[in-house]
């Protein structure tokens, strides 16, 4: 099982790309695409994503494209992650729907649940800002 899946690895370097942009210009969708090696349809599909979240905006025609939806010090590696994916769970019983019958006293929910809730800190604690200065250095 994957923890951060493809699709959201994706997004990550999309949303870290548009963090580094000098001034908060627009990147047009198929810079974006080549840039960060994802195909151009699967892009979209993230970046729609992302859109409804509130994490980018877009704007149409030549000079269009997307852009933060807001201040990248201010956009955390978990929301991005969350908007693309839904929920970070370590495991089916972790998830907001999750039912085990053996939760109660389970040595690896219990295991699990910690290191999940070390992992969404963890993630919650950096910021496209951080991540796109951590490229330029």
């Amino acid at each position: 099982m994957t923890v951060i899946r493809q699709d959201a690895d994706y997004a990550l370097r999309a949303m870290g790309r548009l963090a580094a942009e000098r001034g908060g210009s627009a990147v047009a969708a198929r810079r974006l695409a080549a840039e960060t090696g994802v195909s151009p349809a699967f892009l979209s599909k993230i970046m729609q994503r992302l859109h409804e979240a509130k994490l980018v905006s877009s704007t149409m025609g030549p000079k269009g494209g997307f852009c933060l939806g807001r201040a990248a010090a201010r956009i955390t590696l978990l929301e991005v992650i969350e908007a693309v994916q839904g929920p970070l769970a370590m495991n089916t019983c972790l998830t907001p729907n999750g039912r085990c019958p053996r939760q109660s006293g389970c040595a690896v929910h219990t295991r699990l649940d910690r290191l999940q809730q070390t992992m969404r800190k963890s993630l919650h604690k950096v910021t496209l800002a951080q991540l796109a200065a951590a490229k330029d250095s």
